[in-house]
């Protein structure tokens, strides 16, 4: 017979492996009233471990909000479920889902560790009876543009998206979703978050217990293997230069198992044979066993040499703590055993009677026909430490304050500036090459003037073309495209169609939809953990809003580094206090979800990523809406909170000296066009315009007020943001703070709004701000726009003394060369000027008479012509809104497009609600009448202007092909990640 004794000179190194104190046991000697041999230590390590106790983060979990009227099942369950309402059959339908990690696996062998997270999740969910219908996923890897981290992370990638993929198609569910990230942070620890969804009826859930005397304790799935051992205890433990000692412990899944597997259990659910059921996941047999007996408050007999082995030599250790997949412990009803063998015999999978219940509350583990174990199973699950460990403010938080990028109007007013200077460094280090400045900066240099907006408006350009391509904000068909998504047809939107994946359950009998999202910017968190976590919230509740759903609930994953460090210890409790304020708030209460800590290496922690996966309900899935442009004609609203505050102006002082420099401009281009070079000179037509345009730059035409609109100064914030990023900025400041009341508004709106069918398309304007939510909902829904941004509220500051103060410096300056040149020609446009004037009725028209201008002159000077007409744009829209607006990423916020008839309606609801609502453009808008014109008198000649095509993507001030805007969004993924060159 074994020993299994535990010699003491070896004691210390025993306690080490399996990552135990002398305090913790102590603890378990006092509990047995002995020392524990090593198949007791084995169980005890596994089920105190942090990946099974949660002994680090228990005592913050507990203030999450839980219940709700349709919650049927919250924590403590291998999943939550949430009631759906009946089918058209009557019957009541339920949704089961939940969230894990498998990070340290998917780090240690990629395709392995994601595939098998995968299998882990979905039998967490179809162990409950569910049917799977939806997977989904959130993938956190390294910076893979970097030299150093590229093949290594390249590895990575490919292995995780193939095993994720390779599993979901064999199994024959959809993977209709997710988010993939690249943060540096996770250069050594890579994030790999599994959520499923199925689908069950009320009656026909079933839950983890093992209850009634003498009942079989029946073994069934896949045979054990030696696969995984220790997998518990490994990922309750950072990564070090020993990493790669680690992979034996990395379980070996196989889908078509899983498949047959499924199929088996959902059959023995339908003859109801059951009493209980638990998949074997972390810790294998040890934490189904002691779970299914601690929930029933009963005791087991188990004889560990039934058990199905794949390997000789095994031992009751290896035994009870395998991981090995695709494998399952069923309480059945007596009686039933036969039946159930049959099941699993015909899907040619192994079934065994292992053991039976007891009411002893005990666990009585055989091995040859001797105890080899004798437990109690209340303390093992209950009574695991619960660590109240050291919570200390990181020090990177305060040094952050310091490195604000927060910028305040009024200084944004002159060369000098954060926008100019940022993004001029930008330019120099050749990190954006799509600038094509030099032509017509010489031109502009030739009549000495002041170019400030006009360059801002190119590099700012350049901005919006490198977000729309970076890794993070461009289309990952790459990665989605290996999974299939449309299995089993009900599939409405699924990755790449938008911020929400839908699934119908027609194949319910039902009208009714599922929407699931997951988000998490864990830039936000690492800069303000409590904030970081309810943007999080909010965000994916957004998005199934948005789909046109109800939010219901929320699963997480709480990804931190180790608890033993006391800054991280921080982060979680703040972060766990966010999701608790905004799940209270927001109504969507925690059903399920997952605590993965020690994800750093060495001292390297990750960003604090608490992934938040937000399930909502349609009632009708013909009211699912776009998150793209879909009509034509249409009009572009923004609808949130604080948005005319969002979108404040520049201030007058900064657009009169703009005027100003531009009056100069005007009057030396007109002086060059209308006199010869003998005439120019030291002419007296020079000299009184000379002396007209100092008079007019002496006076004050601009009203003095200032652009603000509320009594403290409104600030744009870009902490933590993809602006930040693309800047190559270190990561800090105080990020923007979300106002839940007002999110529980706008979740409000759109649900009334998406019921009444008066939204065409909805996306929220999250990360890069609204100029990247504009351009995706064009490049998706292959739709030219036209948005100027300019709400309706600030359109009466100073756009009178604006406009009118460059009118009337051109106006003299026309007057001047009116006076020395008589001809018919110019006497006919001069008079149609004036009328043009005297009878303005927009505030588009205001720049009528200098288009007019152009038309007349073009013949003289066509590249001068076309920058004049794009420095009076310019300076018309920066009258109206600041640029840098583009790329805030403003909460609770959305981009919504209506019909023209029901903007009225979409008003009075929204400021019912207490939210603003402005129209800021229009879908597939005429291209601009000057350019039609231009381009039609120049047809023989070179094109004056490259991005005049029939689809542009206009936004401000910017005007880029939709075709080439679509190249950047849907190419650059692979071009940068794998140099793959179309």
């Amino acid at each position: 017979m074994q020993d299994f004794s535990i010699q003491n000179d070896n004691l210390e190194n025993i306690l080490k492996q399996h990552k135990l104190s002398h305090d913790d046991y102590k603890k378990i000697e006092n509990i047995l009233n002995r020392a524990p041999n090593i198949i007791e230590l084995g169980i005890f390590s596994a089920m105190w471990s942090e990946h099974c106790s949660y002994k680090s983060s228990k005592i913050y979990l507990k203030g999450f909000p839980t219940k709700a009227s349709w919650v049927l099942q919250g924590p403590g369950e291998n999943a939550g479920v949430i009631d759906l309402g009946k089918n058209r059959n009557n019957e009541n339908l339920a949704a089961v889902f939940k969230i894990e990690s498998h990070n340290h696996p998917s780090f240690i062998e990629p395709n392995a560790g994601a595939a098998t997270g995968v299998g882990g999740i979905l039998r967490d969910i179809f162990t409950m009876g569910a049917n799977p219908i939806i997977n989904l996923n959130t993938l956190y890897f390294g910076n893979i543009l970097d030299a150093q981290m590229k093949k290594k992370h390249t590895h990575l990638l490919h292995g995780v998206v193939e095993g994720i993929g390779h599993y979901g198609n064999c199994m024959g569910i959809p993977t209709i979703g997710g988010q993939t990230n690249f943060e540096a942070c996770y250069n050594g620890n890579i994030l790999v978050n599994a959520f499923s969804l199925g689908i069950a009826k009320h009656e026909s859930i079933f839950y983890g217990k093992a209850s009634g005397e003498g009942n079989p304790i029946i073994y069934v799935g896949s045979k054990t293997g030696r696969d995984g051992l220790g997998g518990a205890v490994m990922s309750s433990d950072s990564f070090n230069s020993h990493a790669k000692t680690l992979r034996p412990t990395v379980q070996i899944g196989d889908p078509f198992i899983e498949k047959l597997l499924l199929e088996a259990c959902l059959e023995i659910f339908r003859e109801n044979l059951i009493v209980g059921i638990q998949d074997m996941g972390a810790a294998g047999l040890t934490s189904s066993s002691f779970e299914m007996a601690s929930r029933s408050q009963s005791g087991m007999v188990m004889w560990l040499d039934k058990i199905p082995m794949r390997e000789s030599g095994m031992n009751p250790y290896e035994l009870m703590l395998s991981e090995s997949q695709e494998r399952m412990l069923l309480c059945a009803k007596k009686g039933a055993e036969t039946r159930i063998k049959e099941i699993f015999e015909k899907y040619e999978l192994d079934c065994e009677i292992v053991g039976e219940v007891k009411n002893s509350g005990k666990m009585e583990l055989f091995w040859q026909g001797k105890i080899c174990a004798d437990l109690p199973i209340k303390p093992i699950v209950e009574s695991a430490p619960e660590l109240h460990r050291p919570i200390k403010k990181p020090k990177y938080l305060e040094s952050c304050k310091d490195l604000v990028l927060e910028i305040e109007y009024s200084k944004i007013s002159n060369d000098k500036t954060f926008l100019k200077n940022a993004l001029e460094n930008l330019a120099k280090q050749h990190r954006i090459n799509s600038i094509t400045l030099d032509s017509k900066i010489k031109i502009l240099e030739s009549y000495q003037y002041n170019n400030t907006i006009f360059y801002v408006r190119e590099i700012t350009e350049a901005i919006l073309r490198e977000m729309i391509s970076s890794i993070e904000l461009t289309d990952k068909a790459w990665i989605y495209n290996q999974y299939d998504s449309s299995i089993k047809a009900s599939t409405i939107k699924a990755s790449g169609m938008g911020d929400a994946s839908i699934v119908s359950l027609k194949n319910y009998d039902s009208q009714k939809a599922i929407a699931v999202s997951a988000k998490c910017n864990s830039r936000y968190c690492y800069l303000n953990p409590r904030e970081g976590a309810k943007i999080a919230v909010a965000q994916s509740g957004r998005n199934v809003a948005l789909s046109g759903a109800k939010p219901l609930a929320i699963t997480d994953c709480l990804n931190f580094g180790s608890p033993e460090n006391p800054e991280v210890m921080y982060q979680f409790k703040e972060a766990c206090e966010g999701i608790k304020e905004a799940c209270q708030i927001l109504n969507t209460p925690v059903v399920s979800g997952n605590v993965s800590l020690y994800n750093q290496t060495n001292n390297d922690a990750i960003y604090p990523t608490p992934s938040i996966v937000s399930v909502g309900i349609l009632e009708d899935y013909s009211h699912a809406i776009a998150s793209h442009f879909v009509g034509k004609h249409t009009l572009i609203c923004v609808v949130g909170g604080k948005i005319s505050e969002s979108f404040a102006p520049l201030q007058s002082d900064f657009l009169h000296n703009q005027i100003n420099s531009f009056a100069n401009f005007f009057h030396s281009f007109c002086l060059k066009q209308y006199t010869s070079k003998e005439t120019l000179g030291n002419s007296a037509l020079a000299t009184k315009i000379d002396s007209q345009t100092h008079t007019l730059q002496q006076s004050k035409n601009i009203s003095n007020k200032k652009h603000s609109l509320r009594n403290e100064k409104p600030y744009l914030n870009f902490s933590g943001s993809m602006f930040q990023k693309i800047l190559n900025n270190p990561i800090s400041g105080n990020i923007p703070s979300i106002d839940l009341e007002c999110e529980k508004k706008l979740w409000d709106f759109l649900y009334e709004c998406t019921q009444t069918k008066l939204l065409l398309s909805a996306k929220d304007i999250a990360q890069g701000g609204i100029g990247v939510t504009l351009a995706k909902m064009a490049i998706i829904g292959q739709k030219s726009i036209k948005s100027f941004l300019s709400l309706e509220s600030l359109s009466q500051f100073d756009f009178e003394a604006i406009l009118n103060s460059y009118n009337k410096q051109i106006q003299n300056i026309l007057t001047r060369i009116y006076s020395e040149f008589h001809n018919d020609e110019f006497s006919s446009f001069y008079n149609e000027l004036n009328t043009i004037q005297q009878n303005r009725k927009t505030l588009y028209n205001h720049i009528q008479p200098l288009q007019k201008i152009l038309q007349y002159i073009a013949h003289l000077g066509e590249k001068e012509c076309i920058i004049i007409h794009e420095i009076l744009r310019d300076l018309l829209h920066f009258s109206v809104i600041n640029p840098l607006n583009l790329f805030a990423e403003n909460h609770s916020q959305i981009v919504c497009e209506v019909f023209p008839h029901n903007l009225r309606i979409i008003k009075e609801i929204a400021h019912a609600k207490g939210l603003e609502c402005y129209c800021i453009g229009k879908v597939n808008a005429e291209i601009d009448q000057l350019f039609d014109k231009l381009q039609n008198n120049h047809k023989k000649k070179q094109p004056m202007l490259s991005h005049t095509h029939d689809a542009n993507v206009r936004i401000w001030n910017i005007e880029i092909p939709l075709c080439e805007l679509s190249d950047l969004y849907y190419k650059s993924f692979e071009e940068k990640v794998f140099n793959n060159k179309y």
